[in-house]
């Protein structure tokens, strides 16, 4: 995303949530409140499981990993182990090598 001049299109269908983590890094990335992701993050969860049909015990065992999942505190937890093992997300992204010069790139195209 950094290097290209390109628009792009993040998408992911096997309901593994790498897309929603890498969303979840972007919007860090973007100086967008821990907390406000956290709340999108939920949001996006419960309207994407209604595209999915389930039934019965389907939708029990959904619901329960749903609300032990998805709270704000759940969600949030990750976000700390980062900010307090690499300082930041930032320091993350440098950690598992992406230069600083990407990560204002991206800051950049994703702010302006």
């Amino acid at each position: 995303i950094a290097t290209n001049q390109t628009a792009f299109l993040i998408y992911g269908a096997s309901e593994q949530d790498r897309t929603g983590i890498i969303i979840a890094l972007l919007l860090a990335i973007a100086n967008v409140p821990i907390k406000d992701i956290a709340r999108d993050y939920i949001l996006s969860e419960k309207y994407a499981s209604l595209l999915s049909p389930t039934t019965g015990k389907q939708t029990i065992e959904a619901e329960f990993t749903r609300r032990l999942l998805f709270s704000p505190e759940a969600i949030m937890q990750p976000f700390k182990y980062l900010a307090k093992r690499y300082g930041s997300i930032a320091g993350y992204l440098q950690a598992i090598g992406i230069n600083t010069v990407n990560i204002k790139r991206l800051q950049t195209i994703l702010i302006d």
